[in-house]
């Protein structure tokens, strides 16, 4: 897990959510976009990041190969991701996160009519603002062929890190933990 509130807020919220003690808790995800590289929604924005920059800050790293993954869809998903290097942080959608999966949240919500909610994914989607997990299941629903596996069939905003990384019929190859040796 992350040391940032950002990344310590996902943590709880995944916990809350989804509490299993069998599978690490995941705050991040990314897209691997060439051997040592990936496309990354960091508080400063999307941005090209060094897997080996996670691993010498102390991150635990785990991989998951997308289900039927070819060279071409590899590249449709580096691709979707590289084209959003520069876009802004969705802080907003951690919040509409938040609002949806957490008890309070969710008494919120049904008070409301979901009001909150899409009031602030739509905010989100006309600012074409992401957070990580929804930046890495867009690239991953935009280059795999229909009907899509899983999670992916939920909006992208919706699907956290933990979520992803959980779903086998996703990625249903998973390597690590990867650690500073």
């Amino acid at each position: 897990m992350g040391h940032d509130p950002v990344s310590i807020g996902i943590g709880l919220n995944e916990e809350l959510d989804t509490p299993d003690l069998s599978d690490p808790l995941v705050t991040h995800a990314y897209v691997v976009t060439g051997e040592d590289l990936a496309e990354s929604a960091e508080s400063s924005g999307i941005t090209r990041v060094h897997i080996s920059d996670y691993l010498a800050e102390g991150r635990t790293v785990y991989f998951g190969e997308p289900a039927g993954l070819s060279v071409a869809m590899a590249k449709a998903i580096a691709e979707a991701a590289m084209e959003r290097d520069g876009e802004k942080y969705a802080y907003w959608g951690i919040v509409a996160r938040l609002l949806a999966f957490n008890p309070v949240g969710k008494i919120v919500n049904l008070a409301c009519g979901d009001w909150a909610d899409k009031k602030v994914s739509a905010a989100l989607e006309q600012q074409r603002r992401e957070f990580c997990s929804q930046m890495a299941a867009e690239c991953l629903q935009a280059a795999m062929p229909a009907p899509l596996p899983g999670c992916l069939q939920m909006p992208a905003r919706m699907i956290a890190p933990l979520r992803l990384l959980r779903d086998r019929a996703v990625l249903p190859v998973r390597t690590g933990p990867f650690r500073k040796t």
